[in-house]
């Protein structure tokens, strides 16, 4: 049986499935390697470091989510499914410990930077995408 080429897009799906099953703290490049029949330092050879790696997966989360999202002639129509397609993503994906809220921001503040450039809405639009308020938090 020949072996399948490992692609940068073999990878990153793998490190999806192992982030489901693991959570952030259990995705390390030995683990991801395993499981793609590789020794580690293969990896390097498609990603640079594991922080490329996490860019990479998010990319295909964020993606799928956005891709997700149909096309609406309003923008506030095509905000509000962008905020339920964005809360369903976040579901999907499982994480531990502290890292999960660093994952929610992450993905959030991705989000919410690229729909706002691509629509020309401000922060005054979070309301009217989710029925929770945007609050930036206090400067002291």
């Amino acid at each position: 049986m020949e072996q399948e080429k490992l692609t940068r897009e073999i990878i990153v799906g793998e490190a999806i499935t192992l982030l489901n099953e693991e959570g952030l703290e259990g995705v390390s490049l030995r683990k991801l390697a395993e499981r793609v029949g590789v020794k580690a330092p293969s990896l390097y050879w498609h990603f640079k470091d594991k922080s490329a790696l996490m860019s990479a997966v998010m990319e295909r989360i964020f993606g799928e989510c956005l891709d997700s999202v149909p096309d609406h002639t309003d923008w506030q129509q095509w905000m509000r499914a962008f905020g339920k397609a964005l809360w369903r993503t976040q579901g999907m994906v499982r994480t531990s410990g502290d890292s999960s809220l660093q994952l929610t921001w992450t993905l959030t503040s991705c989000s919410a930077r690229h729909a706002a450039s691509a629509s020309g809405c401000s922060r005054s639009t979070c309301p009217k995408v989710t029925p929770w308020r945007c609050s930036r938090p206090s400067r002291r």
